[in-house]
């Protein structure tokens, strides 16, 4: 009797916990949001970037003056770039912002610096990393950055 009594409560357990999922009114989260969320979850930091022109490789690293940039997106589709302590040029500011845009799909980047736009595809977006992979007018550049 008392295995009866135990199933029955496992059964009605379940199927109000069923019925609570039904009439649950949060929304999972669409991809592409889970992608903005994971941009602005960290500050990114340039690591490298590598430029392939035809059979041409050739690995862009930052300058010593450019090693404390970072960049933030911000909910509001702006993306942030910080120039750092270390100024490359006396005259340059402190931040600079562009617009970004993800697509719904979520593996795409697109920055905006008007009049121009630039798109990536995301290829990697975790454990601290973020791989963003575009064409350029000559070939391809990929670029690499880490969690600052």
């Amino acid at each position: 009797m008392k295995r009866i009594l135990i199933g029955a409560c496992v059964l009605v357990a379940a199927m109000s916990s069923c019925k609570k999922d039904e009439t649950s009114t949060s929304t999972p989260l669409s991809a592409k949001s889970k992608t903005i969320n994971a941009l602005m979850a960290n500050s990114w930091k340039p690591d490298s970037t590598v430029y392939l022109v035809g059979t041409e490789k050739m690995v862009e690293l930052p300058e010593e003056c450019a090693k404390d940039d970072y960049i933030e997106f911000k909910a509001d589709g702006q993306q942030l770039l910080n120039y750092g302590a270390n100024k490359c040029e006396p005259t340059e500011p402190a931040t600079r912002s562009l617009t970004y845009k993800v697509n719904t799909a979520g593996d795409s980047l697109t920055i905006v610096s008007a009049p121009m736009e630039f798109a990536y595809k995301i290829q990697n977006l975790g454990s601290g990393k973020l791989i963003l992979h575009g064409a350029t007018d000559e070939g391809t550049e990929t670029m690499y950055l880490s969690k600052k």
